[in-house]
Order: C-alpha cells, then structure tokens, then sequence
C-alpha cells in the first residue's frame, strides 16, 4: 500500500483523500499510526458530512482541492463505497480484500474490480481517460 501511495504522489495532478464511515478522530488515529496522514490532501468523515453512501463526502472532497467528477475515482471494499462512487458520479473502483465480494460491488456500481494493489495505477488512469 505504501508503494502504491508513492507512486500515485508521484503523478502530477494527483490529489488523495479519505472519504471514511469512521469518525474524524478515528480515521486520524489510525493514519498518524500508520504514519500516512500527511498524504491526504482530504480527509472526510459523517462528523461534517451526511454518511455513506450519500455522496457528500466525495462532493466536499473534490470541492476542497477543485477536483471534478471526471478527475475523481472513489477506491473501495465496500457496496456503501460503490453506492458513493456511483451516487458521486465518479468512477468507483472496487478491491477484491475488503468486506464484501466482487459480485456484491459490481452490482452496487463498481467501474472497475482489483485483485492486488499493483492493479490500481493502471486501473485509475483508465478510468480517468
């Protein structure tokens, strides 16, 4: 994942976010242990926005960097993220190692399905063409 995190800062143009169902304190313990938090440019939570899968904290996301749907993918292990993604109107890119299978993400909206973290870089620009 760390790998995966260089190589997307290294694009230019590219801005990351967080769009979580965690609560704003959490999501920020959890990345400062990680040691990631000063990767996000935005870190979204339901303490400011209507939750999951309403699309608004997508929508404060890009809003706060200048991002537009068509610059904007929505990475996820959930149907709650694809539900998002597709309520965003935005690409929604759904990983095979998280909380729900594969048909499950699909039918609630996934753009696009990944099976390790080295199918993200390609898959994004993809989606952003």
């Amino acid at each position: 994942a760390l790998d995966l995190l260089d190589r997307l800062q290294a694009e230019p143009g590219t801005i990351l976010g967080v769009a979580t169902g965690k609560g704003y304190q959490g999501a920020i313990t959890l990345l400062e242990r990680h040691g990631i938090v000063g990767r996000f440019n935005s870190i979204q939570t339901p303490d400011h926005n209507r939750g999951k899968p309403d699309p608004q904290m997508i929508e404060t996301a890009m809003a706060r960097v200048g991002a537009d749907r068509h610059q904007t993918v929505m990475i996820g292990d959930t149907i709650h993220d694809m539900r998002m993604a597709r309520a965003a109107g935005v690409g929604g890119i759904g990983v095979s190692w998280g909380y729900h299978t594969t048909p499950e993400l699909v039918r609630e909206g996934a753009s696009a399905l990944v099976d390790r973290f080295d199918d993200l870089d390609p898959t994004i620009a993809r989606l952003l063409e």
